[in-house]
């Protein structure tokens, strides 16, 4: 089953990050594809309470079998999850997405 794309846009705050893991739900719930994607391209802002979403979000994507990523945050949001130590397990591999990788060395 191809994967399916999620995309997202603005700021995620403590305000709002729960509508991260409602849009995941809904797509769990309707959705047969295996891998689901959250794609960042359009995020200017994520605090911690927007990024603990999008965990709680992967954990309720693996309780279903399913793999939950995310895909071309901005340079400074890339960075964040590097230092956090959640680069690998966000992006599902080693590699950060090109859009961070183009920024490194800025």
């Amino acid at each position: 089953m191809p994967e399916l794309v999620l995309v997202l846009s603005g700021e995620f705050d403590i305000s709002n990050a729960r509508q991260i893991n409602d849009l995941v739900a809904g797509a769990l719930n309707s959705c047969a594809s295996s891998r689901l994607v959250l794609d960042l391209e359009g995020v200017s802002f994520l605090d911690c309470a927007a990024i603990r979403s999008i965990l709680y979000a992967q954990r309720q994507a693996a309780s279903r079998g399913r793999e939950l990523v995310v895909r071309n945050p901005a340079p400074i949001i890339g960075e964040s999850f590097r230092i956090l130590g959640l680069a690998k397990q966000l992006y599902g591999g080693p590699r950060p997405p090109s859009r961070v990788r183009e920024h490194e060395h800025e």
